[in-house]
């Protein structure tokens, strides 16, 4: 039996973010489970670098997000296009499923629907402060998802509960290598960044 072929679409090229390096451990544990992994990026970075490194298909296609998305033509073009090539990639290379990391862009979930494979978005962003606008985007991404899956039970919960977008869950890959006690955070700071809800 042929091994399931995953198409995974990332907002950025960089894995500096909490988002952006549990997004390559996901690709990592899906490959290790015997997926056969590739991923959308918009340019070449550090995160390509490490794709290199660890022999998953990377395909760069530039694209704009929602929010920074505007009605000029320059742009509108640009993730028309961009649609356009991940649909043929998808259909070129038999695809078993798209996955879109972060509801920051359509264009995965889109180009999904155009080659009719199943798509899944995963769900990281709380709708308060800078990304209110996603809230405008619910029922899209409702109609474009055979799935959606949060990072954490709450965002889970408070999707459902609040918009009714019925979502599954798990939790964020965590590494312990660069945690340490309070008696050496003077040599190894750490920072925190915390996620506020209204619950």
């Amino acid at each position: 039996m042929s091994k399931k072929k995953l198409l995974f679409v990332a907002p950025t090229s960089q894995l500096k973010a909490g988002g952006e390096i549990s997004h390559f451990e996901l690709l990592l544990a899906a490959k290790k489970r015997g997926y056969d992994v590739w991923i959308v990026i918009r340019a070449f970075g550090e995160l390509a670098r490490e794709l290199k490194k660890h022999s998953i298909q990377y395909r760069i296609i530039p694209f704009n997000y929602w929010y920074d998305a505007t009605p000029y033509d320059t742009e509108s073009k640009q993730n028309f296009e961009s649609i356009l090539k991940i649909q043929q990639l998808i259909t070129k290379e038999k695809f078993d499923c798209v996955i879109t990391n972060t509801f920051n862009m359509p264009w995965g979930a889109i180009a999904a629907a155009m080659a009719n494979v199943p798509h899944i978005w995963i769900a990281r962003e709380y709708p308060a402060y800078n990304s209110r606008y996603l809230v405008g985007k619910y029922n899209f991404v409702k109609s474009f998802s055979n799935l959606i899956i949060a990072n954490s039970k709450a965002l889970a919960h408070f999707m459902q509960a609040d918009y009714g977008l019925k979502t599954a869950y798990f939790y964020s890959y965590v590494t312990s290598k660069n945690l340490h006690s309070q008696r050496n955070w003077k040599k190894h700071p750490v920072l925190l960044a915390l996620g506020i809800s209204s619950r």
